[in-house]
C-alpha cells in the first residue's frame, strides 16, 4: 500500500495520463498526493532573440504554475486534495529535481510520463524518466505516450 505518492507534470499529454494514474491510485490508496513541475531557467535562445532573461524565467515560472492549478484541480475533481510544488532548476539535471522533492516529500511511490524519445531528443532533455528510476529508492510507474 502506498502512503505518499509524486506525480511529475510538465503539461504534456503523457504527463496528463501520469495525472490521472496518481489521482486514481490516491483515491485507491487513500494516500497523500504532491504534484510536482520542474522549471527549467536556462535560457535557451533567450538573450539571442532579445528576450530579457528575467522576461523569459517568469513566462516559464507562470507556465509551470498554470500548469499546477490545472493538475491540482483535476485532482481536487477527483476527490483528491494534492500538495502543489514548483520547483526551480538551472542548468541541472530536471531528473534531479524530481528526485530531490521525492525524498523531501518522502514518496513511496512517483509517477512519471515518459515521451519515449530516442537519440539527441533523448539527450537534450536527459531521459528524465529513466534517470530518476536509477536514483530513486521507491517504487516508479513509467507510463509511455
Amino acid at each position: 500500500m502506498y502512503k505518499r505518492i509524486l506525480v511529475a507534470v510538465d503539461g504534456t499529454a503523457t504527463s496528463l495520463r501520469a495525472l490521472r494514474e496518481a489521482v486514481d491510485l490516491t483515491a485507491d490508496q487513500r494516500a497523500e498526493l504532491e504534484i510536482v513541475y520542474v522549471v527549467d531557467l536556462s535560457p535557451y535562445g533567450a538573450p539571442e532573440l532579445g528576450v530579457p532573461v528575467s522576461v523569459y524565467e517568469e513566462v516559464c515560472r507562470a507556465q509551470g504554475r498554470q500548469i499546477l492549478r490545472q493538475a491540482t484541480e483535476y485532482a481536487r475533481r477527483a476527490g483528491v486534495e494534492a500538495r502543489a510544488t514548483l520547483r526551480q532548476r538551472r542548468g541541472t539535471c530536471l531528473s534531479a529535481a524530481i528526485v530531490d522533492e521525492t525524498r523531501l516529500f518522502g514518496a513511496d511511490l512517483v509517477v512519471l510520463g515518459a515521451e519515449g524519445e530516442h537519440g539527441l531528443m533523448r539527450w537534450w532533455h536527459g531521459g528524465v524518466a529513466e534517470a530518476v528510476m536509477e536514483a530513486t529508492n521507491g517504487a516508479v510507474l513509467q507510463l509511455r505516450a
